[in-house]
């Protein structure tokens, strides 16, 4: 009787441990995701081409900004990821 209960409570814990790891792999994926388009959709929120080329004078500068800002951003949220894998992992 005992035995067959510590092999439920294996087969109960197993289970759970392995809804756990494909709910954590989901999440990322999708946390992943939401964060790429949020990105996305803030950039051309925020960025208006005209105005910066009338400002800068140039389209060689209207491009350094697009790279400036996207390269900030890239570099921000890598290191948002890498802090967070310290906590998560």
């Amino acid at each position: 009787m005992e035995a067959e209960l510590n092999t439920d409570r294996e087969a109960v814990k197993t289970t759970l441990l392995l809804m756990w790891d494909k709910a954590k792999d989901f999440i990322q994926r999708a946390f992943t995701i939401i964060f790429l388009a949020t990105i996305i959709i803030w950039f051309l929120q925020s960025f208006d081409m005209t105005t910066v080329k009338r400002e800068l004078g140039s389209l060689k500068g209207t491009f350094f900004v697009i790279l400036y800002q996207t390269g900030f951003a890239w570099l921000a949220a890598f290191c948002v990821y890498r802090i967070g894998r310290l906590f998560i992992a």
